[in-house]
């Protein structure tokens, strides 16, 4: 089923019968919610034409990014990677996708001009369309518990010292956070859309083709406010990147969010994306990362509840 789809997305490509000579694999790291991630490598003949090669990521990943790929299909060419099959086999579902040869951007802290505008693009075209979404979840009150009990196992599983000083500040923050209600009420009340929800250079390519970079890995895709996809990229609501951003889906929709809802948006969305990635600090990036990511959270439930909101 798999050559028979790589045979089809290239009769596609160049328009006419193609014969499949070899398809080679090669294992690549795959996301945190991908089963397996593998680049195929194929020699075709395309009609009467001389040996070719394309290369593809096939990718078995649950069926919620593979619906949600499916979506993406009518997005303005350039602003998603184009879905070109799907199935299932002995290891769950897949989907195929072209590979891009060029530069991962992991470690990068900004986002590119081409990520701003894919997802000015994504969430704009969602938001009118909230009922196609229903199978995802959402950034709501039991999330936000379930991203804090997550914290709290990975805290207690941390290698640090039982009677380390950052351990008791994660420990209570993580408590003041449960308390914050004005974080998940902010979540829900703000214009909701659908979300890419992971949006680091990690999950962002330049191609050495065509020179854009495209932004993938929708395992993490979920219904929230925008300003959640966009905060991971900006360093503060002066940035020039985030006035950017809001320009760049004013342009679609001919409106402006009003300034306390971008304030509002901005605020949730830090602390939303800082303790969605708190557990990771935790595990991987040591006791002074974690603790300003936490600090970082806890200043922004701060500001949703200071006057004028």
């Amino acid at each position: 089923m798999l050559e028979r789809a790589i045979a089809a997305a290239l009769a596609t490509e160049y328009g006419g019968s193609v014969r499949l000579l070899e398809v080679r694999s090669t294992p690549l790291q795959g996301g945190a919610v991908a089963r397996r991630v593998t680049r195929l490598d194929a020699t075709f003949i395309a009609g009467a034409g001389p040996p070719r090669s394309r290369s593809f990521v096939l990718k078995h990943a649950l069926q919620r990014e593979i619906s949600v790929m499916r979506l993406l299909r009518p997005l303005a060419e350039g602003h998603a990677l184009p879905l070109l099959a799907e199935g299932e086999d002995a290891d769950g579902p897949w989907l195929l996708l072209p590979f891009i040869a060029g530069r991962w951007l992991a470690g990068q802290l900004t986002l590119p001009q081409d990520v701003r505008e894919t997802l000015a693009q994504l969430h704009t075209r969602f938001a009118a369309r909230l009922d196609e979404l229903a199978f995802l979840p959402r950034l709501d009150g039991a999330s936000w518990a379930d991203l804090l009990d997550l914290n709290e196992r990975t805290l207690a599983a941390a290698p640090w010292p039982a009677e380390a000083a950052a351990r008791h500040e994660l420990r209570d923050g993580i408590e003041r956070l449960r308390r914050a209600e004005q974080v998940p009420a902010a979540l829900m009340a703000l214009p909701q859309t659908l979300l890419h929800g992971d949006v680091h250079g990690g999950n962002m390519i330049a191609s050495a083709e065509d020179g854009r970079t495209y932004l993938f890995d929708w395992g993490n895709a979920r219904v929230g406010p925008a300003a959640v996809d966009l905060v991971n990229g900006v360093k503060a609501m002066d940035d020039p990147a985030w006035l950017d951003c809001w320009q760049r889906s004013a342009a679609l929709t001919s409106a402006m969010p009003p300034a306390d809802e971008l304030r509002a948006g901005f605020h949730a969305g830090t602390a939303q994306i800082n303790v969605q990635y708190l557990p990771y600090a935790i595990g991987h990036l040591g006791e002074g990362r974690a603790l300003a990511m936490l600090r970082a959270a806890l200043a922004a439930a701060r500001e949703l509840i200071s006057p004028g909101l």
